[in-house]
């Protein structure tokens, strides 16, 4: 993905290769309110494949000002550890919830 200080336009399957043309429009829309001071700030996260791996990355957006000139920042951060190390927890709370029920009615 392009970027950098003082670019100005923005392409969003670079950023989000990943999602349906109406979810990129959307998203879109999100930005523009976040750029034009609707929104403070805009979290997206969404998975993606690459070869057999599952990865799932967040894309945060936030602006601030210098001067009277309004800039934004956006971040691209790999948070597939986040989600797999969640998946694990809940995973687990499930089954310890079935080994308290099995011992519950001495299964």
């Amino acid at each position: 993905m392009g970027g950098g200080v003082g670019q100005r336009e923005l392409d969003l399957y670079s950023i989000i290769p990943t999602v349906e043309a109406t979810q990129l429009q959307a998203i879109a829309a999100d930005i523009s309110d976040v750029l034009d001071g609707r929104r403070d700030l805009l979290r997206y996260e969404y998975p993606c494949q690459y070869e057999e791996n599952q990865f799932w990355i967040v894309v945060r957006l936030t602006t601030f000002t210098v001067g009277s000139e309004r800039c934004a920042v956006l971040v691209r951060q790999d948070v597939t550890e986040r989600r797999l190390y969640n998946q694990a927890q809940h995973a687990g709370g499930i089954i310890r919830s079935l080994r308290r029920l099995m011992r519950k009615h001495h299964l």
